[in-house]
């Protein structure tokens, strides 16, 4: 029988629903300027986290290999996989 793979979610406040309350406790802890003023709802965080500043700050936590491979995924048509990536990283 083949295996199913979950379908992709349509948007970023449906990628939150869907995660359990650690995987959302990780994201707090991770960028806790998310979590200030507390949002109403998660359609309010997913708002939040994709503002141009909070972006930037996501940003400017990462170091050069991992922004090269944001930049492949966001070049790569979707979905992409990690081997995508490293083809086109040339890694």
């Amino acid at each position: 029988m083949p295996s199913r793979t979950p379908a992709a979610a349509r948007s970023l406040a449906d990628d939150l629903r869907a995660r359990d309350d650690a995987q959302l406790v990780a994201l707090l802890r991770a960028r806790p300027d998310l979590a200030t003023p507390v949002p109403a709802d998660l359609t309010s965080l997913a708002a939040r986290s994709t503002t141009r500043a909070s972006v930037q700050r996501a940003l400017d936590g990462l170091d050069t290999a991992t922004l090269r491979a944001v930049d492949a995924l966001a070049v790569l048509p979707e979905p992409s996989s990690r081997a995508d990536v490293a083809r086109l990283l040339g890694a």
